[in-house]
């Protein structure tokens, strides 16, 4: 498998995957970039789990894709900012919007 390194947030839920499941992954590299290996992955170095948001970045190439149920992997999604600081008008009014939405 060509996955990301194990402090992603990715990697995160797919360890949890293959706990869950009792697989132990043969994982022939790591990358810092979901995008790097996805890429390395379509050129045949392995297999990854990646996002529709990054296949969609790639060029168009045959794939095979085989989607994994909603239920077993989700993704959380944070807004980070420096630590200290005051947090603008707009960046409020981005995390109220965020606050608005029904995500889950």
């Amino acid at each position: 498998m060509v996955l990301t390194a194990s402090e992603s947030a990715i990697r995160h839920q797919v360890n949890g995957l293959f706990q869950k499941f009792h697989i132990k992954p043969n994982i022939v590299l790591e990358s810092k970039s979901i995008i790097t290996a996805t890429d390395l992955a379509l050129r045949g170095v392995g297999l990854t789990i990646s996002s529709a948001s990054i296949l969609t970045r790639m060029r168009q190439t045959p794939v095979n894709l085989l989607k994994i149920d909603e239920n077993l992997i989700y993704i959380n999604f944070f807004i980070a900012t420096k630590k200290d600081i005051d947090i603008s008008p707009s960046l409020q009014k981005l995390i109220e919007g965020f606050k608005k939405l029904d995500l889950s």
